[in-house]
C-alpha cells in the first residue's frame, strides 16, 4: 500500500489503525455472540433472496445444537442433479471440532455440485436423523436415489429412517483404507488377497459366483474367523457390483467429491475461525465451484467436440445432445462396439434375443430387443446404472439399422440442456438464482408491451389522452405498491438489529430465542490405526537414528570431586541446577533446569563425576532423566536420539553437609526425553 501511495506517509493511517479496525469490525460481526451472528447472516441471506432455506435444532436449554444451511443455487441443482449424491462428516471446522457435512454431486460435466451444508454438534443417530430430515424438507420431499457414505453405523440408521427408498451405497475408497489398516501385513510376500478382494468387488457380475469368490480367498489365507471380514461381507449388499445391478450410481462409487471439496475448503478455512467468518469463507468456496462450471459450460458452447468418425449420424447426434465429457464416454462405448460380435440370435412373438461378446472371447451379454418400439435391454444394466448404452446395444443397433439413439435412451442430466425447466422451493414459490436478474426480465417483458400501446395511442389525439391519463394513474398505483413493499423491507431490517427480534422454532415447536450456540466439552481424539507396513517402517527410522545419535563414551577415569568452599557459587534461586534428597535412598539428585544457558567461566560436572559420586539426576517435576553410564536409566531408556548440553552451575546440598562445593570447570550431557 505504501508503494502505490508513493509512501507510508501518504496512506492515512498507520499499522496499528489497520488491526484497531479489523479488530473492531470482527467485534461489530460478533455484536449479538456467534449465535445472534449466525442468525443474522441467515436473515440477511434471506432478504437477498427469499428462496434461502435455513434450520437449527435447539436441546432443552434453547441452546442451538444442530445447523443446516442450503441457498437458493444449491436447492436448483438437487432438482436437476440430485438423483445421486454423497454425504460426508470427516472435516471439522475449528477447535471446537464441530463436523461439516456436506450434500455433494455431480453435474453434466462431472464436476462437484453442492446442494446443503450442516454444523453438526455429535455424531449421533438423532443428529443424523435431524440433518437428513431437515435436507428432504429443504428439497421438497424429493428423496435421492442413492446416497454414498463411509462405514458409519450411526449414518446408516439414520439413512434407512429418513430415506427407506433411498439407496444406501458405501464408499469403495474407505473399504481399501480399512482393508490396509487391518489386513495391511497381507501385502508382502506378493499375497494375492488384494487382488481377490478387489475382484470381488469390482469384477465379479453374478452372485453365486461372488459367494463360491469370497468363500475361496478366506479359505485360502485362513479368515474365516476374521472380525473385520465377517463385518464388511454382512454389508456386502451396498459395496460389491454384483449386488449393485439395480442401483443408480451414474458412475458413481465412491465418497472423492466430498474428499476434493474438504481440501479446497482446507485452503479457505482456519481453526480459528468463528461462525461469521466460516460462512463467507464458505461461500467463497461455493462460488469458486459456480465458476469452474461456469467456465466448462462457456467451453462447451464455444468448442465443438472431436468426431472419430465424421459421417456417424450417431455420434453426430451425440455430440449435438451430450455435454463434452459425456460425449467422450459415449464415443468410446461405440468405438468399443465395433469389437463385438453377435453369437447367436433367438426370435420369439414379440422381442429378439441376442447373445454378443468381444471378439477374442469374454463374458457373453444377453440382450432383448423389441423390433417395433426398439426397446432394447442388456444383461450388463450398463443404462440402468449410468444412463448410457453400452457397446453391446450399440452393436444390435448398428445390425438392425437404427442409426440414432432413440429419446427414451439420452438421459437429461448428461445433456446440455440438462438445466432446462424451472423448480419450486418448498414454499411452492419460483427459485431464481438472482433476483436481480428477474428484474431485467420484467424489464425485457414489459418494454415491447408500452412501445407498442405508445405507438399505437400516437395515431390520434384522443387516443393519447387516454393512455396519458391512464398512465398517470398506473404510475400513482405503482408508487404506492413500492411504498408498501418498502415499509415491509425497512421492518424487517429493524428487527434484524435486535438479537430478539430473531427466533428458532424448538422441538416443542414454539418459536424461541435461542441461549447460545452449545459448545462441545474437551477435544475430539481420535487414535488413527496404522498398517503394519507404517509401524514397521517407523520402528526402523527411529532405530537407525539412535545409532547414529549416541556419541562414544569416553573411558577415561575421573578423579573424585574434592569439596571446598567458594564464594563465587551462585545462590539457589540463580542457579542452573541444585543438589537435594530424593527417593533413591540416600543419592543427591540434582535438579537440571533443560533452558539455562553457560555463561563464560561458569563451572560444569561431567556425567561420569556424577555416577561416581552415585549422583542422580532429575528434572523440576522430580522426574528420573537418563544418564548414559547409568545402569538403571539404560534399563527404564533403552534409545535416546540426541544430547544437550547443558551447565550445571550451582550450590551443591549434600545429605548431610550444608558443604558447598566448586565443581570442575567441565560440560554434562543430559538427554532429551
Amino acid at each position: 500500500m505504501g508503494k502505490e501511495a508513493g509512501g507510508l506517509g501518504n496512506i492515512g493511517y498507520t499499522r496499528d489503525d489497520l488491526k484497531r479496525y479489523l479488530r473492531t469490525k470482527r467485534e461489530r460481526g460478533l455484536k449479538y455472540g456467534e449465535a445472534g451472528a449466525m442468525l443474522r447472516y441467515f436473515e440477511e441471506q434471506k432478504l437477498e433472496n427469499p428462496s434461502f432455506f435455513h434450520a437449527e435444532q435447539l436441546d432443552c436449554e434453547e441452546q442451538i445444537t444442530n445447523i443446516f444451511w442450503a441457498n437458493a443455487s444449491m436447492l436448483m441443482d438437487y432438482t436437476y442433479f440430485g438423483d445421486v449424491i454423497t454425504f460426508d462428516t470427516t472435516y471439522k471446522t475449528n477447535k471446537e471440532y464441530r463436523p461439516l457435512g456436506i450434500f455433494v454431486g455431480f453435474n453434466q460435466f462431472r464436476q462437484l455440485v453442492i446442494f446443503g451444508a450442516t454444523l453438526l454438534y455429535d455424531e449421533t443417530i438423532e443428529s443424523f436423523k435431524w440433518v437428513f430430515g431437515t435436507f428432504v424438507e429443504a428439497v421438497c420431499g424429493r428423496h435421492p436415489k442413492t446416497i454414498f457414505t463411509d462405514q458409519d453405523a450411526a449414518m446408516a440408521a439414520a439413512i434407512s429412517a429418513v430415506m427407506p427408498s433411498t439407496y444406501h451405497g458405501l464408499c469403495t475408497f474407505h473399504i481399501r483404507v480399512n482393508f490396509m489398516k487391518h489386513l495391511g501385513n497381507y501385502y508382502k510376500d506378493g499375497s494375492n488377497l488384494p487382488y481377490r478382494f478387489g475382484e470381488c468387488m469390482y469384477e465379479i457380475e453374478d452372485e453365486n459366483e461372488f459367494i463360491m469368490a469370497w468363500d475361496a480367498m478366506l479359505k485360502e489365507h485362513k479368515l474365516e474367523t476374521n472380525e473385520w471380514l465377517c463385518g464388511i461381507y454382512a454389508c456386502r449388499k451396498k459395496w460389491a457390483k454384483c449386488f449393485m445391478k439395480g442401483a443408480w450410481t451414474a458412475g458413481m462409487r465412491s465418497t472423492q467429491l466430498s474428499e476434493s471439496l474438504n481440501a479446497s475448503i482446507k485452503n479457505y478455512l482456519k481453526l480459528d475461525h468463528d461462525l461469521v467468518e466460516f460462512f463467507k469463507h464458505f461461500d467463497r468456496v461455493v462460488d469458486e465451484k459456480r465458476y469452474n462450471e461456469l467456465r466448462a459450460e462457456y467451453h462447451s458452447r464455444q468448442k465443438l467436440p472431436m468426431l472419430g468418425l465424421q459421417q456417424t449420424p450417431v455420434l453426430i447426434q451425440a455430440a449435438c445432445i451430450y455435454s463434452p465429457c459425456m460425449f467422450v464416454a459415449f464415443q468410446n462405448k461405440y468405438d468399443e462396439s465395433t469389437t463385438m460380435v453377435i453369437l447367436d440370435q433367438k426370435h420369439t412373438s414379440m422381442h429378439v434375443e441376442y447373445s454378443v461378446s468381444h471378439y477374442d472371447g469374454g463374458r457373453a451379454r444377453r440382450l432383448i430387443l423389441n423390433p417395433i418400439t426398439k426397446d432394447i435391454t442388456c444383461s450388463c444394466n450398463l443404462f440402468e446404472q449410468e444412463g448410457i448404452l453400452c457397446s453391446h446395444a450399440l452393436k444390435v443397433y448398428d445390425m438392425v439399422g437404427t442409426k440414432f439413439i432413440s429419446d427414451q435412451y439420452v438421459t437429461k442430466r448428461w445433456t446440455k440442456k440438462a438445466r432446462s425447466g424451472g423448480s419450486v422451493d418448498c414454499k411452492g414459490r419460483e427459485i431464481s438464482s438472482d433476483p436481480s436478474l428477474s428484474i431485467s426480465h420484467r424489464y425485457r417483458r414489459l418494454a415491447p408491451e408500452m412501445v407498442r400501446l405508445a405507438t399505437r395511442a400516437a395515431m390520434s389525439e384522443a387516443a393519447t389522452k387516454l393512455v396519458s391519463s391512464a398512465m398517470s394513474e398506473l404510475s400513482k398505483r405503482v408508487e404506492m405498491l413500492f411504498c408498501g413493499e418498502i415499509d415491509e423491507i425497512t421492518q424487517n431490517s429493524a428487527s434484524m438489529d435486535l438479537c430478539k427480534g430473531i427466533q428458532v422454532q424448538n422441538a416443542a415447536g414454539h418459536f424461541v430465542t435461542p441461549t447460545g450456540l452449545k459448545k462441545r466439552r474437551g477435544k475430539k481424539t481420535k487414535k488413527v490405526l496404522r498398517s503394519w507396513m507404517d509401524r514397521f517402517h517407523r520402528q526402523k527410522k527411529n532405530s537407525r537414528l539412535s545409532e547414529a545419535s549416541t556419541p562414544e563414551m569416553s573411558s577415561e577415569s575421573y578423579q573424585p570431586i574434592q569439596s571446598q568452599t567458594s564464594s563465587k557459587c551462585l545462590s539457589s534461586n540463580n542457579s542452573v541446577a541444585s543438589f537435594s534428597e530424593s527417593n533413591f535412598g540416600s543419592s543427591p539428585v540434582i535438579h537440571s533446569d533443560m533452558q539455562s544457558c553457560r555463561m563464560p567461566g561458569e563451572a560444569g560436572i561431567t556425567p561420569q563425576i556424577l555416577s561416581a559420586h552415585n549422583i542422580r539426576i532429575q528434572d523440576r517435576n522430580n522426574l528420573p532423566l537418563l544418564l548414559p553410564n547409568d545402569p538403571v536409566s539404560k534399563t527404564k531408556y533403552t534409545s535416546f536420539t540426541e544430547f544437550l548440553m547443558t551447565p550445571i552451575v550451582a550450590s551443591v546440598e549434600r545429605s548431610k553437609s550444608s558443604t558447598l562445593m566448586q565443581l570442575s570447570d567441565e560440560e554434562v550431557q543430559l538427554p532429551t526425553i
